[in-house]
């Protein structure tokens, strides 16, 4: 697992975790260039009691290179969590970009990984925490369903970028399997 025993026992009993400089700039710029080329806008719908507002691509873990499904097998590594099956990639522009407060879907289970590429941001988990985020940040998120059957993920957030643009990596495991409906 990226991390330490430390790691693995924040994200057990708080439910999320903090790994700083998880990525060497270069291994993040070598992530950020693995992300497929076909990019669609996404933005909240009306009425869904959550904003967003990102360009997002993504694939099947098992559709991915070589080096994005090393990264996400090491970092279930020794968690007994299931492993990811799907990875995406979201672009957040300058004072727009964001997600608010939120809760992961029902169908994201496992453990929730998620690389700051590059940029910076404020991330807020809760009201347990609020933090900074930059290039090679990794955020450790306890899905849905893990470890026991009645867990939910905790509600967090991430700010607008505070400087330029930012961009994330996020791995899941899709209880629905790769491509389905989160809901």
């Amino acid at each position: 697992m990226i991390g330490s025993a430390e790691t693995a026992r924040e994200l057990l009993s708080r439910r999320w975790a903090v790994v700083r400089g998880a990525l060497t700039a270069a291994t993040a710029a070598a992530l950020v260039d693995a992300a497929p080329d076909n990019w669609r806008v996404e933005t909240s719908p009306a009425g869904s009691g959550v904003t967003f507002s990102s360009a997002v691509t993504g694939l099947a873990l098992a559709d991915s290179p070589h080096a994005i499904r090393q990264a996400g097998a090491q970092i279930v590594e020794g968690l007994h969590a299931p492993a990811f099956n799907e990875v995406s990639w979201n672009k957040y522009t300058p004072g727009e970009g964001h997600i608010s407060m939120h809760r992961d879907p029902p169908g994201v289970g496992g453990v929730i990984a998620v690389f700051t590429l590059y940029g910076e941001a404020t991330f807020t988990v809760e009201e347990q925490a609020e933090f900074p985020v930059s290039t090679g940040d990794l955020v450790l998120l306890a899905g849905n369903k893990w470890p026991n059957e009645t867990d939910q993920c905790v509600r967090h957030a991430a700010s607008r970028p505070l400087n330029g643009e930012r961009m994330i990596l996020t791995f899941r495991h899709n209880l629905n399997g790769a491509g389905a409906s989160y809901f």
